[in-house]
């Protein structure tokens, strides 16, 4: 049997149908904004409010988009901290084109984590998109987080499997280098995404 290489482009004509790719991952820790109950603010890197990578981080390079009239397709993953009963948050990815004057929100998920009495480690969520960006070519698009967390039970560290409860731990992950959270975004023809299906929802207007 063959072996079956992922993440690489297949060699035949639909080499052209993806025209770009950005990915961006982070081995550190990154704490709450602070904001609690619908109220969003952005993470900071190694600290509650600290320099961030993953909210409106103006140093990002951000993806240059290819070609007018295609799709983006984004993959956001993340996994949060832990504590003694449970944990809850909200994460919204978004993206913007004036360097963070303004931003607009794509989509997020929650994050839940319950274990009664004991520590949790590591639970997570994913979020993926499809959508025409209707960006002029050129534009350079930029990725962030917000994140809110439950007034209660705060769901307080993010790409972090330490059992450390309380403890925020910004410091580190006490099992080395930890790559649970990350966004990966695809430039794609348009005429790729429309031959799936003309029934297919997903693919709506940004």
């Amino acid at each position: 049997m063959g072996r079956s290489i992922h993440n690489t482009i297949a060699s035949s004509s639909t080499d052209n149908n993806i025209l770009g790719m950005y990915f961006q991952q982070d081995d550190s820790v990154y704490g709450r904004s602070g904001q609690e109950n619908g109220n969003f603010g952005v993470l900071g890197k190694n600290s509650a409010g600290g320099t961030n990578v993953w909210g409106n981080w103006t140093g990002a390079t951000g993806y240059t988009i290819k070609k007018s009239g295609s799709y983006l397709r984004l993959r956001f993953c993340a996994i949060g901290d832990h504590g003694t009963t449970w944990r809850a948050g909200n994460l919204l990815i978004k993206y913007s084109t004036d360097n963070w004057s303004t931003n607009t929100i794509i989509g997020g998920f929650g994050i839940t984590v319950y274990n009664d009495s004991f520590e949790n480690y590591g639970d997570g969520g994913c979020f993926e998109r499809t959508w025409s960006h209707s960006l002029s070519v050129g534009t350079v698009i930029k990725f962030g987080l917000s994140d809110s967390a439950h007034g209660n039970g705060q769901l307080r560290v993010f790409n972090n499997v330490n059992s450390e409860g309380e403890n925020e731990g910004y410091s580190g992950n006490s099992f080395g280098k930890i790559w649970g959270m990350n966004l990966k975004v695809e430039e794609i023809e348009a005429s790729a995404v429309s031959a799936m299906s003309s029934q297919n929802t997903f693919a709506i207007g940004g």
